[in-house]
């Protein structure tokens, strides 16, 4: 009986996050404007998820610029120079052990590509580190 509940727990989570990827798809579908794109995805993050600290820098064509920073009590987003600290990664990057202390701050790094031209990069990490268990952050890739 218990592994049926945590089949069914499974499930849930599965059909969760089908539908928010939906969600989010169908309003770039629809050509929502970027603010509203973000706030779907930061509501997302944080309501749904639990996953409070994000950052997304963006490529608008000549330089980066960072799009959304919500989470953290300093001003992180600020110090971090994409080309030297983010560029490197070209993969999904769990940064808890990357030894960078400006990356402490982020549990993971996704970098967005199209092609071999890196378009944007979201640094995500927990609203409470100090809480047992398995990371929101890492449950939810």
């Amino acid at each position: 009986m218990a592994s049926g509940k945590a089949s069914l727990r499974r499930l849930k989570l599965s059909n969760f996050k089908l539908n928010a990827l939906l969600d989010i798809t169908q309003s770039i579908n629809e050509n929502l404007h970027t603010e509203e794109l973000l706030s779907k995805f930061l509501r997302l993050l944080r309501k749904d998820l639990n996953i409070g600290n994000v950052v997304v820098y963006s490529y608008n064509g000549t330089k980066w610029e960072c799009i959304l920073a919500s989470g953290f009590h300093t001003r992180i987003h600020e110090i971090i120079d994409v080309e030297k600290h983010l560029m490197k990664y070209t993969d999904i990057t769990n940064l808890t052990t990357s030894g960078n202390t400006l990356l402490s701050f982020f549990d993971v790094i996704i970098p967005v590509f199209h092609k071999d031209k890196a378009l944007a990069y979201v640094l995500i990490g927990d609203i409470d580190e100090e809480r047992e268990g398995i990371s929101p952050t890492i449950k939810h890739l």
